[in-house]
């Protein structure tokens, strides 16, 4: 058997010398380190740990919003710039007690909203009287009826018959009322029986009826005859008729006359009374 003595380890050589190997208790000869293997275990776990971390990084889906901490952060960040922005915008709608600071109506502060206009009463009773024209003045001498007549002009009265005028102090202008009590239903057939009874009186005089009655443009509920005749002292004379419904329907006409010439006048006589014609009882009080 070797003498094991002697024998040591040469650290340079990494070997026993000057004899054999001493074995261990067991028997067995003690294992040789091998010091660059071992330097070579941490080395090879730093590997894998690379490996694994760059294989979990290529797995992991890209991150949009940065790190789990931003992508948190980013709604409460977004509520926040909402919210700013609500605060900082004024609203255009205003509170239910009509002010847009959202104060009460004891301290609202916005400007005064001007009141709307009161809307016209159409069943307000007209001012016949303000309503006239210049020259014109409203008339009641009958007692049962008005209208607007050239200042100056008299009345005269139709004592039995229906028929009332109006005129200066000669008869070459005149208005006349007709009230036809009830004998016709409508100014269609009150003008059509006026147009015979015309024809009929002056058609041996010049009558000429124009175009004859129309319907009045303005108010279709109005009848307007324009006709001319050879009158015995006032020579040739433009006269204007209208027939139309009174209160409480009624039908009335107003004829105008005057000389040939001045027909554009003798047509607003017409018109200014046909158009403030009133019953005393109801329209013109």
């Amino acid at each position: 058997m070797p003498d094991s003595t002697n024998a040591r380890w040469d650290a340079d050589q990494q070997s026993w010398v000057g004899g054999t190997r001493p074995e261990s208790a067991g028997g067995e000869t003690p294992r040789q380190l091998n010091i660059p293997t071992l330097m070579l275990v941490p080395l090879v776990v730093l590997l894998i740990v690379v490996a694994v971390a760059a294989a979990v990084g290529i797995s992991r889906p890209p991150s949009t919003g940065g790190s789990d901490s931003g992508q948190q952060s980013a709604p409460a960040k977004d509520e926040a710039s909402a919210a700013e922005s609500t605060a900082e915008e004024p609203s255009e709608e205003p509170a239910e007690d009509g002010c847009a600071d959202g104060g009460n109506s004891e301290t609202c502060d916005d400007a005064e909203s001007p009141e709307p206009p009161e809307a016209e009463d159409p069943f307000a009773e007209e001012d016949v009287e303000s309503q006239a024209l210049d020259g014109y003045e409203l008339s009641t001498d009958s007692g049962w009826f008005g209208l607007h007549i050239p200042e100056g002009w008299q009345y005269e009265g139709g004592g039995a018959s229906e028929e009332f005028f109006y005129h200066p102090d000669d008869r070459s202008h005149f208005i006349k009322i007709i009230d036809f009590q009830g004998e016709y239903l409508s100014p269609w057939r009150a003008m059509n029986a006026l147009e015979s009874e015309l024809e009929a009186t002056y058609g041996q005089s010049g009558y000429d009826d124009y175009n004859g009655a129309a319907v009045l443009e303005e108010d279709p509920s109005v009848m307007e005859l324009n006709y001319a005749y050879d009158h015995d002292t006032f020579g040739h004379q433009d006269v204007y008729v209208r027939t139309f419904f009174g209160e409480g329907g009624g039908i009335y006409a107003v004829s105008a006359e005057g000389p040939f010439e001045e027909w554009r006048t003798t047509k607003e006589h017409c018109k200014e009374a046909a158009n403030s014609f009133c019953l005393n009882e109801h329209e013109c009080s």
